[in-house]
């Protein structure tokens, strides 16, 4: 089951933008970089997500951490990214839930 699913997440990698939003739209949980508009697009699409910032990458750590810490997403080092623990975790932050309600009911 572990080989399945990587599989289709390498399968996922190359896609033109139009797919990558398709894919975003009918996923639980996205597992991506934490670059600026990676963080955007998520927090707009209403998606839950593990950020896992290129090591070195200041910004990236920094939006993740503080992300992070206000309860809207998780992130990870890529030392210490666990597939399987995060699959297995069923990670869901309350707060973004909650701002999901609150960004939709504005528009």
């Amino acid at each position: 089951e572990t080989n399945s699913l990587i599989l289709s997440l390498l399968s996922m990698i190359f896609v033109q933008q139009l797919e990558l939003q398709g894919l975003i739209l009918e996923s639980e949980l996205v597992v991506c970089r934490s670059g600026y508009s990676s963080v955007m697009d998520l927090f707009l699409l209403k998606k839950n997500a593990v950020f896992v910032p290129t090591p070195g990458q200041t910004e990236q750590e920094y939006l993740a951490k503080y992300l992070y810490n206000r309860g809207l997403f998780y992130y990870t080092t890529q030392k210490e990214f666990n597939l399987n623990k995060i699959t297995e975790n069923r990670i869901v932050f309350p707060k973004m839930q909650l701002f999901k309600k609150l960004l939709f009911h504005a528009f």
